[in-house]
């Protein structure tokens, strides 16, 4: 596990306890001040871009392992924080249509990170037929066909 399920939990217990206390709303600003403000995201922006400035970017064989490793890591941090904020959705965000914690999250990485003309006009991304299925996973995920 990306963190440990102790902690995951403790966390997800304080969120509930902040939240019998009245103060889902603050929980709520905790966790996208959070995500706003998480370094996570420049750091991934950074590796995504060197990797599609490269020459071998249009090479399946070259792009995929890199975006992997930024993939696997978005889908265990996702999960983390909606096993950490997860009440939100059912407590606080739905009653002032606000986006639940998976697709803020989701929203927000596609925004940090996939939204470069770079990545759209990518000859790899472009293709109609993609064996590679984590390629086809952020394809999907991000709008790119």
């Amino acid at each position: 596990d990306a963190l440990d399920p102790k902690l995951v939990s403790a966390c997800r217990a304080f969120i509930g306890s902040e939240g019998r206390h009245g103060k889902m709303a603050d929980m709520y600003h905790i966790f996208s001040h959070f995500i706003s403000n998480s370094v996570i995201f420049h750091e991934w922006d950074r590796y995504l871009r060197v990797s599609f400035e490269d020459p071998k970017a249009c090479q399946e064989a070259f792009l995929v392992p890199r975006l992997e490793q930024v993939w696997l890591r978005f889908k265990r941090l996702r999960a983390i924080l909606e096993g950490i904020f997860g009440d939100l959705n059912t407590r606080f965000a739905w009653k002032h249509q606000l986006p639940q914690v998976g697709d803020l999250v989701h929203e927000h990485m596609r925004r940090r990170c996939f939204s470069s003309e770079l990545i759209a006009r990518n000859e790899v991304f472009q293709q109609a037929i993609i064996k590679d299925e984590t390629l086809k996973q952020v394809k999907l995920a991000f709008g790119f066909g």
